[in-house]
């Protein structure tokens, strides 16, 4: 009763509306869940939490070369990977896997900076597995739990000349509306999905 009171005057001190700081405290619950592809082969979808450095080292070095140069996400040291991690656990960001029936982590996923207006999404997949359906179960976990938490719009960029993803991201709902470089001169196009208008079958 005293906290609620206490939000209440910071609230009003502060300008901002009660919910708006009762939802700063919240962190994203993401319920583990199992999904099966064509194939028949089930595969469990969960936070990453504590103890999934390693997993996700290894996902970046089972990675073709291609697919690395396509999806940077963040830096892969173990020191950064630990911030990653601990982001996820602490609730900065909310990152899933998709782990195989042996624990292997084969798919990965995030919408950095969750509380931020405009999270930014990211996806990959093992070369092995795509096209067959991981991913957009990933994407359409990230896209539930951003609708979920009231979220407006999620951004992404994506490299010009990957067409596969940009038609994939376009089906969801996803539209071109900028450009970026990162400091390899590589060239991105900034996407946006509002929400209300994501394409989640």
């Amino acid at each position: 009763m005293l906290l609620r009171a206490l939000k209440s005057i910071v609230a009003r001190i502060l300008g901002f509306p009660i919910k708006m700081m009762t939802r700063l405290n919240k962190r994203p619950r993401f319920e583990a869940i199992s999904i099966e592809l064509s194939g028949k082969e089930i595969y469990s979808i969960r936070s990453i939490g504590p103890g999934d450095e390693n997993k996700l080292h290894e996902f970046r070095n089972k990675l073709s070369d291609e697919a690395k140069s396509l999806f940077e996400g963040h830096h892969w040291d173990f020191r950064s990977l630990r911030r990653v991690v601990a982001s996820s656990v602490k609730g900065d960001d909310l990152r899933l896997g998709a782990f195989d029936k042996s624990g292997q982590l084969v798919g990965y996923a995030f919408l950095q900076n969750y509380w931020a207006a405009v999270p930014v999404l990211g996806i990959a997949i093992l070369d092995s597995l795509q096209n067959k359906g991981l991913g957009r179960g990933l994407m359409r976990c990230l896209l539930v739990e951003a609708i979920k938490a009231n979220k407006r719009l999620v951004r992404l960029t994506v490299i010009k000349d990957n067409a596969r993803a940009i038609g994939l991201y376009q089906k969801y709902g996803f539209k071109i509306i900028g450009q970026t470089a990162d400091e390899k001169q590589r060239e991105y196009h900034v996407m946006s999905l509002d929400l209300k208008e994501a394409v989640l079958e």
